[in-house]
C-alpha cells in the first residue's frame, strides 16, 4: 500500500531515521554522562584534606582524599593542576578534570598512579610519569605504571 503512495512513503521514513539519529545521539551522549551520585570537589591550591570535598568552596586539596569520602556512583571533579598522587580506587566512580591540558594526575616517577579494581571513567585529565616499584612476588604488582585496571575503565578525553 506505501509503495502506491511516495510521499506518505518518504514521510515515514524520514520519522523512522529521525527516530533512530535521535536514539543514537541520546545513547552516545548518556554512555559518557556522569552517573548519579554526589559530586566532590578538589582544588589543589585552596582545598584542605579536611574538608567535606561537596562543593567548590570546600574541596579537598588530594584526589585520594576526594576519594576517600565518596560512594559507588559518586564523581570527583578535579581543578587544574598537577596532583602527584598514588590513587587507590575500590569502587565505582568518575573522575573528571579541567581538560587534558590542565589537569595531570602525576606518579612523580616514583609511584603508579591509579590502581583500580571496580568500574571507573576518566574524562579530561592526563595522567603521567607513573613508575612501577618492583615487587616480584606478584605479576600485577610489576604492570600498569600508569594505570593498573583490575575492573573496568572507561575514558573520554585523557592522555
Amino acid at each position: 500500500m506505501l509503495y502506491r503512495r511516495p510521499a506518505l512513503f518518504a514521510v515515514m521514513l524520514g520519522v523512522l531515521l529521525g527516530i533512530s539519529l535521535l536514539t543514537m545521539l541520546w545513547t552516545e551522549s548518556s554512555a559518557w554522562a556522569a552517573p548519579g551520585g554526589d559530586t566532590f570537589y578538589v582544588d589543589g591550591v585552596n582545598g584542605d584534606d579536611a574538608n567535606d570535598c561537596l562543593s567548590p568552596a570546600t574541596a579537598c586539596a588530594t584526589v585520594g582524599a576526594a576519594v576517600e569520602k565518596t560512594q559507588a556512583g559518586d564523581t570527583v571533579q578535579i581543578s587544574s593542576g598537577v596532583f602527584t598522587e598514588s590513587i587507590e580506587i575500590g569502587k565505582n566512580l568518575t573522575l573528571t578534570g579541567a581538560g587534558a591540558q590542565a589537569t595531570f594526575l602525576d606518579g612523580g616517577g616514583a609511584h603508579r598512579v591509579l590502581r583500580t579494581t571496580a568500574t571507573i571513567s576518566l574524562f579530561d585529565l592526563t595522567i603521567r610519569n607513573g613508575a612501577i616499584v618492583t615487587d616480584t612476588s606478584s605479576l600485577f604488582d610489576a604492570s600498569g605504571a600508569g594505570i593498573l585496571n583490575n575492573g573496568a575503565l572507561s575514558s573520554k578525553m585523557w592522555t
